[in-house]
């Protein structure tokens, strides 16, 4: 008999699945591995079963793609004139060579620095934005919209809350 998990799968069946196992399924049975991202579970003749994962591999995309490690960046609560920065970093997961043509912000009070060079496929690059919350208060979402010549752009999102002075 063969079951398949899925690495989204919840704590509790990973708490509950040795006892499943034990005396639900013949522990000479082994789960393989279906698809990438998937778990392999072996049993023994004692019953016990143990849980491995294959390393997850590198998604090549054809032509240029880029992916963020992270799209969205929230900063928390800041008081009023803090200059806010973070830095999102990508890797190129294209077959192609990646340069950022234009980054675009939703505010004038949003600059971006970005790679200038061209990013070669598995190579790294970034997107560096500073926030002034000179004048600003409240919940704030801001955009970057980053431009490099691939099938579409890629949205960015940095948001948290600008508490006027005494507010704390």
């Amino acid at each position: 008999m063969l079951r398949y998990l899925n690495q989204g799968a919840s704590l509790a069946i990973f708490i509950l699945l040795p006892a499943f196992l034990h005396s639900q399924v013949n522990p000479n049975v082994a789960v393989q591995r279906k698809n990438a991202g998937e778990l392999k579970i072996s049993g023994n003749s004692k019953g016990a079963a143990t849980l491995s994962q294959a390393p997850k591999k590198e998604k090549k995309i054809q032509g240029k793609s880029i992916e963020f490690l992270e799209e969205v960046y929230e900063f928390g609560k800041v008081n009023t004139g803090k200059k806010v920065e973070h830095t999102y970093e990508f890797r190129n997961n294209g077959t192609e060579n990646v340069k950022i043509e234009t980054v675009k912000t939703s505010c004038g009070c949003t600059a971006a620095k970005y790679s200038k060079k061209t990013v070669p496929p598995g190579e790294m690059g970034f997107v560096r934005v500073r926030f002034n919350t000179k004048k600003k208060g409240g919940l704030q979402f801001k955009t970057i919209t980053v431009v490099y010549g691939g099938d579409k752009p890629t949205v960015l999102y940095l948001k948290g809350e600008v508490l006027e002075n005494g507010d704390n």
